[in-house]
């Protein structure tokens, strides 16, 4: 099976200008060999079955547990050495009796800003949520709560953000414009690290595709390198309607 872009870890000493975030690990009960590189302004995501191994490599990479073998680096230190990761878990953790821009605001203390409140409202106006700042985070729709989370993973200032499953369970709407905002993160220079079960997410945001399966990386490319792999053929159904003008 061909490979695309997929480069085993280079040593420590080698010159990190070029790729910002690389991972080379083992972890015996779910994740198999895995390497892979993500270059700053880079939007690199992680497509597998629930199961696959997603979570798990994240953990590895934010520090949650420790990999049987390899190494994660951030820049061209060590992870266990590395603070400030931008961290979007599956599941929101905010606290749910209090307010939106609460609960970030005390986050933005946590990282250190000198003025959190004036950092909170730049990023509510960023995810457009102003007028739902002082709701409850409980009482909030799945989606706002979404992109709270995702607000506190880019408050911090570190070039990487991880995202496991960004839009899950969110509708259509909510999820195309978490898209844009994520686009919008890519664009201003910093590297994107998610998972998702969705390949046309991956597709939107993504310029990089790795396919996960049973904990092992078989693939990586650009999506249609991917679609070149395994798509075999094409079948286009075309009524007569679908091109002919309405004569009635």
């Amino acid at each position: 099976m061909p490979r695309f872009e997929y480069r085993a870890l280079p040593p420590l000493n080698t010159a990190f200008s070029e790729v910002y975030f690389l991972v080379h690990c083992i972890l015996a009960d779910c994740v198999k060999r895995t390497s892979y590189g993500v270059r700053a302004e880079d939007c690199f995501g992680l497509v597998g079955a629930s199961g696959a191994g997603k979570t798990s490599t994240f953990d590895i990479i934010t520090g949650l547990r420790f990999a049987n073998d390899g190494h994660v680096f951030i820049g061209n230190q060590y992870v266990n050495s590395t603070q400030g990761i931008g961290y979007c878990p599956q599941f929101d953790a905010m606290l749910p009796r209090l307010s939106c821009r609460l609960n970030m605001t005390i986050i933005a203390g946590l990282i250190g800003y000198r003025y959190p409140e004036k950092v909170v409202e730049e990023m509510l106006r960023f995810l457009e949520l102003q007028q739902h700042a002082n709701k409850a985070f409980g009482r909030c729709s799945g989606g706002q709560r979404r992109r709270i989370s995702i607000g506190v993973a880019l408050l911090n200032p570190s070039k990487l953000v991880i995202l496991d499953e960004p839009t899950a369970g969110i509708d259509p709407k909510t999820r195309h414009r978490v898209w844009a905002l994520l686009q919008a993160v890519r664009i201003s220079g910093r590297a994107l690290l998610l998972s998702s079960h969705s390949m046309e997410e991956c597709e939107a945001i993504c310029s990089r595709i790795g396919i996960l399966v049973k904990g092992r990386l078989t693939a990586i490319g650009p999506s249609q390198a991917l679609k070149t792999m395994y798509v075999l053929f094409m079948c286009y159904i075309i009524s007569p309607n679908d091109v002919l003008p309405d004569t009635k």
